[in-house]
């Protein structure tokens, strides 16, 4: 049995109020959370078949990050964070703003290794307003997805437009 096409994440949400909260334990902070998820999905807990949370103590196991946002590269006004993640197989989908799309391979987390990229040019239509004055016409990929059946990958570019790509 595969469970591919068949799970669905519909609400996330945090703690009422973020960082230490010492009158709360773990569980109480999940509990929290997971209500507050419930209420952003519009949906009763009866219709929730399973519950992930990071635990106690998530432990970092592996990184990826471009030279870019590792202050590495050219930078410019550039904007270097990932936007989204998307888990494909043992792939996983960026969508990194100014470093566009990146394809990491995750088949060892410990070892994460970067298959493919993908920057659009620069824009001719910058975001308005200029996000802190400074994003001009460098991209601004803010999401990925992928489709399994065609193997085309579809990036948004706030700057740009639709971009329909195809790793070769």
């Amino acid at each position: 049995m595969t469970l591919r096409y068949s799970i669905a994440i519909i609400g996330a949400q945090e703690t009422d109020h973020v960082g230490v909260i010492p009158e709360m334990s773990a569980l109480q902070l999940h509990a929290q959370a997971a209500k507050n998820a419930l209420r952003d999905a519009g949906i009763d807990k009866s219709e929730v078949d399973g519950l992930f949370t990071a635990g106690q103590s998530p432990a970092q196991i592996g990184e990826f990050r471009t030279q870019s946002s590792r202050g590495l590269g050219a930078q410019g006004a550039g904007d270097y964070s990932i936007h989204n993640a998307l888990v494909v197989g043992t792939d996983v989908y960026l969508s990194w703003y100014s470093d566009g799309v990146r394809v990491v391979d995750a088949s060892d987390p410990e070892d994460l290794t970067e298959v493919a990229y993908f920057v659009p040019p620069a824009g001719q239509n910058p975001v308005k307003p200029p996000q802190r004055g400074v994003l001009s016409q460098m991209p601004q990929v803010w999401g990925v997805v992928v489709d399994e059946d065609t193997g085309l990958i579809y990036a948004s570019d706030m700057n740009s437009g639709l971009w329909i790509l195809r790793r070769t």
